[in-house]
C-alpha cells in the first residue's frame, strides 16, 4: 500500500503545470482570441514580449497553459516544432488581414522553448 500511495503523489507531482507570471498579461482574453479574429491579443502582445524571456524553457504544455492551443502547429526537421498564435486575423478568419502579425514559439527537439519571435 505504501508503494501505491508513493506512486500516486509522484504522478501527481509530475503532472503539475506550472503558470508563467506575465505582468499586465491577460491570459484568459489570450485563450479567447482564436487566430487573431478578434483582435483582442494586439492589446496583449506588448506585455507578453516585455517578458518573453520567461517563456524560454517552458515545455509545451507549460506554453499551452499560458496561451492555450496554438492557432497553427508546424513540425520541424531534427523534431523541431513551432506554435504561432495570431495577433491579427488570420487567413482563417471572416475577414482576414493579408500579412496578418503572429507570435511564434520555437521548440527544441526536447519540448523546450528555444525561441520566441514576433512578426510584424
Amino acid at each position: 500500500m505504501n508503494r501505491l500511495n508513493f506512486l500516486i503523489l509522484l504522478l501527481i507531482i509530475c503532472s503539475c503545470v506550472s503558470k508563467v507570471d506575465i505582468t499586465n498579461f491577460n491570459d484568459e482574453i489570450w485563450k479567447e482570441g482564436l487566430n487573431g479574429c478578434d483582435s483582442k491579443r494586439s492589446a496583449l502582445i506588448n506585455a507578453l514580449l516585455s517578458e518573453k524571456q520567461k517563456l524560454i524553457n517552458l515545455t509545451q504544455n507549460e506554453v499551452k497553459a499560458l496561451l492555450g492551443a496554438p492557432d497553427e502547429h508546424q513540425l520541424y526537421t531534427r523534431n523541431q516544432k513551432f506554435f504561432k498564435y495570431y495577433i491579427q486575423p488570420s487567413p482563417n478568419c471572416a475577414k482576414p488581414v493579408e500579412g496578418a502579425q503572429y507570435l511564434q514559439i520555437r521548440f527544441n527537439a526536447l519540448g523546450y522553448v528555444s525561441e520566441v519571435n514576433y512578426s510584424e
